[in-house]
């Protein structure tokens, strides 16, 4: 009997324990955006299962090699109207962080832009990244891969893993293997000659 009921509070205290991880998912900027220095836009995210008081809210400009606080801000609403700083990059993520280990990022890079802005189209390149997530390799599609130039794989720490030239890409079919690499969150840099395109990849084991 005494067996059966210290086996129910542990049932219970594990059932309990594993509700108190809130589940994050940022859903603006989500990648490719356009945001002007000095514009106003909305951060919005959603957090699903126990939340906690407050949340941080930053940003990168280098691809997460560095992030600046932006808020301290509660769960709810979801939402926060933020005044892009002058930082002018296309390699911007934001993220919605409830411990260090409990966080969300944009799923791709987003874009500051000077006050007089800049062409958009240089940024939007129609780049196509699958499967992802991965666990054995990931293609690249381009309307034209001549425009490729280089590719740079970084893990979430902000260090260069993997690189690989156009004539590279080229000999491997525009494919590249990922087994070898451990599973997490991770982003491709892909430069072109109309600019760089910054993509999530998920891999997986």
């Amino acid at each position: 009997m005494k067996f059966k009921f210290l086996l129910s509070v542990s049932l219970f205290f594990l059932v309990s324990v594993s509700g108190l991880f809130a589940q994050i998912v940022v859903s603006l900027p989500n990648g490719s955006e356009s945001w002007p220095a000095g514009s106003q836009h909305n951060i919005t995210w959603t957090i699903t299962g126990f939340t906690s008081v407050q949340y941080t809210i930053s940003y990168s400009s280098d691809n997460g090699a560095s992030w600046n606080t932006i808020a301290m801000v509660p769960a709810s609403p979801g939402s926060y109207a933020w005044t892009v700083p002058n930082t002018v990059s296309t390699k911007c993520l934001v993220s919605v962080a409830e411990t260090k280990s409990n966080f969300d990022v944009s799923n791709a890079c987003f874009a500051i832009t000077g006050t007089t802005g800049i062409d958009v189209n240089e940024y939007k390149q129609n780049i196509v990244v699958y499967p992802n997530p991965a666990s054995d390799f990931i293609a690249i599609q381009s309307n034209d891969r001549d425009d490729l130039t280089n590719v740079v794989l970084y893990s979430v720490l902000g260090n260069a893993v993997a690189q690989y030239t156009r004539e590279e890409l080229i000999q491997r079919n525009m494919k590249i293997e990922v087994s070898g690499f451990a599973a997490g969150t991770y982003s491709l840099m892909i430069s072109t000659s109309l600019g760089i395109e910054c993509k999530k990849l998920v891999i997986v084991d």
